[in-house]
């Protein structure tokens, strides 16, 4: 029964910090008072156990903290999920073709936010686009909008589209 309390507690302290935006030293600070009163109460059972429970429930939010990546404005992924947007780059490797897709790994320089403003981001994007015969001999550009679609020069009208350029 003492591992499934802590146990419990562990998995408590992940869905605090899953709740709470704090660092992970300042859960280790939490621990540190808990580490001494276990100490202190090595001969009562029942205090050994609620001390070890928040040992084990600091540690489990210092897990989760830690683990948690942190996205500044110039990190391409803190724009995840914000709908459509326009991005700048580099395409770093060659075509990959899988059945009648073509994939192209592209390093972002810049993107335009739904707000048509510029923003200095980095990261990467895999680019996704049909494999057609003249897409592949021309290698140099990509269009890419953020949804699977054409990705050759002889598409015509650009529209929102941006032309990725190789370096």
């Amino acid at each position: 029964m003492t591992l499934f309390y802590l146990v419990l507690a562990w998995l408590a302290g992940i869905a605090i910090a899953n709740g709470v935006d704090t660092p992970w030293w300042l859960w280790l600070t939490l621990m540190a008072p808990s580490l001494l009163g276990a100490v202190l109460a090595r001969r009562s059972l029942a205090w050994r156990m609620v001390f070890g429970c928040v040992m084990c429930l600091s540690l489990g939010a210092a897990r989760l903290s830690a683990s948690v990546p942190h996205f500044t404005q110039s990190d391409l992924a803190s724009y995840d999920d914000q709908g459509f947007v326009t991005v700048e780059g580099v395409i770093t490797t060659p075509p990959q073709v899988i059945d009648a897709f073509a994939g192209f790994r592209v390093e972002v320089e810049q993107m335009a936010l739904p707000d048509e403003r510029w923003q200095q981001v980095h990261g990467l994007v895999l680019v996704q686009t049909a494999a057609t015969q003249s897409c592949l001999a021309e290698q140099r550009r990509a269009i890419f909008d953020g949804e699977i679609g054409p990705a050759c020069d002889d598409v015509g009208a650009l529209g929102e589209r941006m032309v990725v350029e190789t370096g």
